[in-house]
């Protein structure tokens, strides 16, 4: 039975990062300079919640539906798609549930994932993106971890 379970739970998280690669590289090249340097340094974003900023002002007053519909996609969907990442990193790897240890991989995964996203012109390179990144994880790290306590309990 528990060989099962860990098949299912292995097999759910292959399943899962073939998704989210699909997700963060599978996309069209996001260009916006002269060359691949110039795209390059264009794709940047290194001001703490500056994207957030403009993605809630969409939110609040949209100049079009299109635009509140991204806007949603973008903050909504960098939190929601990184939660399950932090319920299987607890549950697959136990040294995973201490926080510190957590956070180091966690953090690692979304710098890795930035990087490439930004290398491959598949997105942009943006802090706020690691933010809300980071949120999904701890989210799913801490649904993780109150779902043991209750199980503990019972």
């Amino acid at each position: 039975m528990v060989k099962r379970k860990r098949y299912l739970i292995w097999s759910m998280f292959i399943v899962y990062c073939g998704v989210m690669l699909w997700l963060l590289v599978g996309r069209s090249i996001h260009a916006s300079g002269d060359d691949y340097v110039g795209s390059l340094i264009a794709n940047i974003n290194r001001i703490p919640f500056h994207t957030v900023a403009d993605q809630l002002q969409n939110l609040l007053n949209p100049p079009s539906p299109g635009l509140f519909t991204h806007a949603w996609i973008n903050l909504g969907g960098n939190v929601a798609v990184f939660i399950p990442l932090g319920i299987f990193l607890s549950l697959i790897w136990p040294k995973l549930r201490r926080l510190g240890r957590f956070f180091l991989v966690s953090s690692g995964i979304i710098c890795i994932v930035e990087l490439l996203q930004w290398i491959t012109l598949r997105g942009i390179l943006d802090v706020d993106d690691y933010i809300l990144n980071m949120l999904g994880l701890f989210g799913g790290y801490v649904l993780f971890r109150l779902s043991a306590r209750l199980m503990k309990k019972e």
